[in-house]
């Protein structure tokens, strides 16, 4: 029995060796503010979408506002979801 208790022990400890720890790290902060977004909306202006990649959603804007004439819409970065959101600016 002391044997096999040996034994389980060489086999654990040759087994941590190849056992990589897991670590939990924060999501990755791609969608975090990398396009220096402002934090605050420009009142008066309305939500739209959000988006989880901010050149995805700037480009959306110029191209709505190139589109939409009389209407300008611009990005912030709301920082509680990580997400980049797309408004509309009613002023």
């Amino acid at each position: 029995m002391a044997l096999t208790r040996k034994a389980f022990a060489a086999a654990a400890l040759c087994a941590s060796a190849f056992v990589v720890p897991l670590v939990v790290a924060p999501a990755p902060a791609f969608a975090a503010n990398t396009c220096r977004l402002p934090t605050q909306a420009t009142p008066p202006s309305r939500f739209i979408k959000s988006y989880s990649n901010c050149n995805t959603c700037v480009s959306e804007a110029y191209k709505r506002s190139q589109n939409i004439l009389g209407f300008r819409y611009y990005c912030t970065y709301n920082p509680s979801n990580n997400l980049n959101d797309l408004h509309q600016y009613l002023g």
